[in-house]
């Protein structure tokens, strides 16, 4: 079968710097992709890319064996393509409720009566209720989404981006900013959505990636270094001098 998002030497430059080159990437239906590497090395842009949010310059993005190079970010989205950003966004005046009701009803065709809509929509009410059961928010769907911790927040946002039924989910730094208890929950909410939904995943925090990971793709300076499963990369001599450092060795002197 083959790959549910292709991405064939996709090329981005900003005047003389080169920010992604030549990348090849595959993600499988159902999967966690997990994109590593250090600050610059070209995961967000190549993530935009993907999004349609940039345009590339040189490559081809295939989508269910479709070229959508050339389609904008909305089109995307339509497909069955969403992001969630780094950076939380939410409406911090409405309930997580009527959050995730208005997540789902933007994707329904209602244009901006999606508004109006909100209060009243009963099948929207109860398809936001079972996002909010799946991402474990049930209990505070009254709660101002602006009072909410910024765990609580991240999780908001995923019951959001599944409400509009996507195929695939571009995550960028999911975990940032967390705890160790928000990353925790936020680990196991991606771990429930494994094989539902294909992910590619943007993260620092590599016990995340470790956790979360069917395959890994290694980034610096722009370029592909390695791709593999999550023991393969652990493996792989280059990836350690890139990035990983000495993590083999810390983890035999902690043993």
């Amino acid at each position: 079968m083959p790959p549910l998002l292709e991405v064939r030497q996709l090329v981005k430059r900003f005047g003389a710097m080169t920010v992604t080159a030549s990348v090849d990437l595959t993600i499988e239906r159902g999967e966690i992709h997990a994109v590593i590497g250090p600050n610059g090395a070209g995961k967000t842009t190549l993530m935009s890319q993907i999004a349609g949010e940039i345009k590339p310059d040189e490559g081809t993005i295939l989508f269910e064996e479709a070229d959508i190079t050339s389609l904008a970010a909305h089109a995307r989205a339509a497909l069955g393509i969403a992001r969630m950003f780094q950076i939380t966004r939410v409406f911090p005046a409405s309930t997580v409720l009527e959050n995730v009701m208005l997540a789902h009803l933007s994707t329904r065709g209602h244009g901006f009566r999606f508004w109006k809509n909100v209060h009243t929509d009963r099948d929207s009410r109860s398809a936001a209720i079972s996002f909010l059961q799946r991402v474990g928010l049930e209990s505070r769907q009254e709660t101002p989404a602006g009072t909410l911790s910024h765990g609580e927040q991240r999780q908001l946002e995923v019951a959001m981006v599944l409400a509009g039924d996507p195929k695939v989910l571009l995550l960028d730094e999911p975990t940032a900013g967390m705890g160790p208890e928000e990353t925790a929950r936020m680990v196991a909410l991606l771990s429930g959505i494994k094989g539902q939904q294909s992910l590619l995943l943007v993260e620092h925090d590599m016990q995340t990636v470790y956790q979360l990971a069917d395959r890994v793709t290694v980034m610096v300076y722009g370029r592909t270094l390695a791709s593999g499963t999550v023991e393969e990369i652990r493996r792989n001599e280059a990836v350690r001098e890139a990035y990983l450092g000495d993590e083999k060795g810390q983890e035999e002197r902690d043993a």
